[in-house]
């Protein structure tokens, strides 16, 4: 995911940091806002809790954290099952959630919404899976037939490609 943040934005490659959310290369208050977007769950369930002291290190106090998680099963659990399977690890960032410190963070806001991911092919949503985790591929190859026919029958066609509903639960709270 890295390689295609660095293409789409290749004026600014140097505004790109690989490292891990539980061991943050940047100095204690660094930052006004800290935004996990659909990547806490992507976190070994271990270092979960870690990455979110982390994130409450290089806050400002007063500083937002936002974390949006996908909903815990979703519709494209279904369509993407046996390859694409988060229920556990989405259940565990969730969980680390509900348990913020709260001698790090207060005044914690929650709230749902729907966004739309559009694809413009079968091959394009297979790349997107991949591209988030490479150990996919084998499996995603065994099933390619029947994730294919999912694919077209649980997306709603649109001119731009195929269309699915995608439920995030959103986490906002500020660093003490």
């Amino acid at each position: 995911m890295l390689r295609r943040a660095l293409e789409a934005d290749p004026d600014h490659t140097d505004r790109y940091v690989d490292a891990p959310g539980q061991a943050l290369p940047f100095g204690d208050n660094s930052f006004d806002v800290v935004v996990f977007s659909n990547s806490l769950h992507h976190i070994p369930a271990d270092d979960m809790a870690q990455a979110l002291v982390e994130a409450g290190r290089v806050l400002r106090p007063g500083g937002t954290l936002y974390v949006a998680e996908p909903e815990i099963e979703g519709p494209e659990d279904s369509m993407g099952y046996p390859v694409i399977d988060e229920t556990a690890v989405r259940t565990e960032a969730q969980q680390v959630l509900d348990n913020l410190d709260p001698n790090r963070f207060d005044s914690l806001r929650r709230f749902t919404y729907t966004s739309e991911a559009v694809y413009e092919s079968f091959d394009q949503w297979c790349d997107r899976v991949v591209g988030i985790d490479p150990e996919r591929a084998s499996a995603l190859d065994k099933h390619r037939e029947d994730l294919s026919e999912r694919f077209h029958r649980m997306g709603e066609r649109r001119p731009a490609g195929w269309a699915f509903a995608h439920n995030s639960l959103v986490t906002v709270t500020t660093a003490r």
